[in-house]
């Protein structure tokens, strides 16, 4: 193991900080707090209960979904679920930050 430290290139923290900005966006974290957690959602279900247009809510989902934030399960592909793993990863990183400003 080594005990250098390891810096971050552009293309990682271009990521990191997308990753950041659609975290804290309110209307992502709306969408994410109503994706239930024990189960994958459909668009039409979504876009019912959050009453938004499906195109916007699609487009929303596909920016979290390429952020790593939402994703398909195999089992059901056209529906969402929260990748809480990831989402709570962002959340502890970012909160010494927020702290600190």
């Amino acid at each position: 193991m080594s005990t250098e430290k390891k810096f971050f290139d552009e293309k990682q923290m271009q990521l990191a900080i997308k990753r950041l900005e659609l975290f804290l966006d309110p209307l992502s974290q709306r969408l994410l707090e109503e994706i239930e957690p024990q189960q994958a959602m459909h668009l039409p279900q979504l876009s019912s209960l959050l009453r938004q247009s499906p195109f916007q809510l699609k487009k929303q989902l596909d920016q979290l979904k390429a952020a790593g934030l939402v994703y398909s399960p195999k089992r059901y592909p056209k529906a969402y679920a929260v990748n809480k793993m990831k989402c709570v990863k962002i959340y502890l990183k970012a909160r010494p930050l927020a702290e600190a400003i």
